[in-house]
């Protein structure tokens, strides 16, 4: 959290996470800050799983079954 209030682009990150409505009277753009961060979420999601499956030599259906439990847990 203290890297994301250090530059604009988190800080309004930041803000629009705690409070969308504020964020909105602050000037934030909360729309384009929340379909971004969904869409760079998604993206390293994407990578994430295209590395799993090359560092793996293959895939296959429950290749990420272990690493379910621990990203709940994370939320």
């Amino acid at each position: 959290m203290v890297a994301a209030g250090a530059r604009a682009g988190g800080a309004g990150l930041l803000a629009t996470g705690q409070n969308p409505r504020a964020a909105r009277l602050a000037g934030v753009p909360v729309e384009r800050v929340r379909a971004s961060a969904y869409l760079s979420v998604a993206l390293l999601a994407g990578l994430t799983g295209y590395l799993l499956a090359s560092f793996s030599g293959g895939a296959a259906l429950n290749m990420g079954q272990q690493y379910l439990l621990l990203s709940i847990a994370v939320v």
